[in-house]
């Protein structure tokens, strides 16, 4: 009944934060076994709708605990001194402006920290600092993360490669909890606070998820 309420009435931005990820994996455990093919789908159904935005708010609060990655970059950070991390969207003029991460940027060229911070938004989407609301694109944070993995050994990125995999590329799509757990753990050895207190309550999700993609 308590666990219920958390997912489903009490507001996210109130939940504590032990209460955060029990309750994320109720929710995510709902819309995989409601819409079990929902991804890529554009759903309208309003229940599906409300589901995925609850998903998306719990992320939200949980990615908080990292975003001195994001506040450390954008602090020293000259945004005119590179190419664009992002660009604008097409739409009407007389909307909102919208951006999504830059995919012709040179990943050789551009330095590991800005990559990586790059991939916050890409996974998440959100308001970067002189720029405006970000666009997701968790699909290009993967390519641009292995290849910081693969060609740098970068270990932030190893362990934010493992924090996708631990909730989901989607809100609407399974976790990789035996991938995520390897990397986390790699990322931990080499020093990652953030892996550190990912793996601090893996083992609810371990024991509590009923969808993962092995």
């Amino acid at each position: 009944m308590f666990q219920f309420l958390r997912s489903q009435i009490k507001d996210p931005n109130t939940l504590r934060q032990e209460e955060l990820e029990p309750t994320f994996i109720d929710l995510k455990n709902t819309i995989l076994a409601k819409y079990p093919s929902s991804f890529n789908s554009a759903s309208d159904d309003p229940s599906f709708r409300r589901l995925f935005s609850r998903i998306e708010m719990i992320l939200g609060r949980i990615l908080s605990r990292h975003e001195r990655y994001v506040v450390d970059v954008e602090t020293a950070f000259n945004r005119w001194a590179h190419p664009p991390l992002f660009i604008e969207r097409p739409g009407n003029p007389w909307d909102q402006k919208v951006y999504s991460p830059n995919k012709n940027l040179n990943l050789v060229e551009t330095k590991s920290e800005i990559l990586f911070y790059m991939c916050f938004f890409a996974y998440y989407g959100g308001i970067a600092k002189d720029v405006g609301t970000i666009k997701s694109d968790p699909t290009y944070a993967i390519e641009v993360l292995d290849n910081l993995i693969q060609n740098r050994d970068f270990a932030p990125a190893i362990f934010f490669k493992g924090l996708i995999y631990k909730y989901g590329l989607y809100p609407d799509l399974p976790p990789k909890l035996t991938e995520a757990k390897s990397l986390l753990d790699t990322a931990a050895a080499k020093g990652i606070g953030g892996a550190v207190i990912e793996l601090r309550q893996f083992d609810i999700h371990e024991r509590t998820s009923r969808y993962n993609w092995r």
